[in-house]
């Protein structure tokens, strides 16, 4: 074996020192050739919990983003409409169709938004529900 001269840290001081250090060598035998270890089955089953909750939540993200999140979305329209409706027929109005219907939602978000703190009650409930379409129909 081959002695080296390597400096290490004195614990008890702070100067560095030279100890010999043994390596193994080619002419040894030592670490020379195939080494063979087995995976330790603690490390395994922790990875296939880690990989298992991983999955899982993929899947109740995609579930989430794909079904659920839309759903209620839906159903909050459906409050809103029946909000808006529901205000419409407490003042007379749900009688005449062209005052609670919307051709085009779009146009009339702007011209509500735009007119701002100056809505009454039915333009208010009228801004919420074509507002709660928004993420649904874009």
């Amino acid at each position: 074996m081959t002695d080296q001269h390597v400096p290490d840290h004195d614990a008890h001081s702070d100067q560095l020192r030279d100890e010999p250090v043994d390596q193994p060598s080619a002419a040894s035998g030592e670490m020379i050739g195939e080494q063979k270890t087995k995976v330790s089955k603690r490390w395994l089953r922790k990875m296939l919990i880690f990989f298992v909750v991983c999955i899982g939540l993929g899947i109740w993200g995609l579930y989430d983003a794909a079904v659920a999140y839309p759903n209620r979305g839906e159903l909050y329209s459906q409050f809103t409409l029946e909000d808006y409706l529901k205000g419409a027929s407490d003042i007379g109005e749900i009688s005449i169709p062209s005052r609670v219907n919307v051709p085009d939602p779009a146009t009339e978000i702007l011209r509500l938004e735009g007119r701002g703190d100056q809505l009454n009650a039915l333009e208010i409930l009228r801004l919420r529900w074509l507002s709660s379409l928004r993420p649904i129909h874009g």
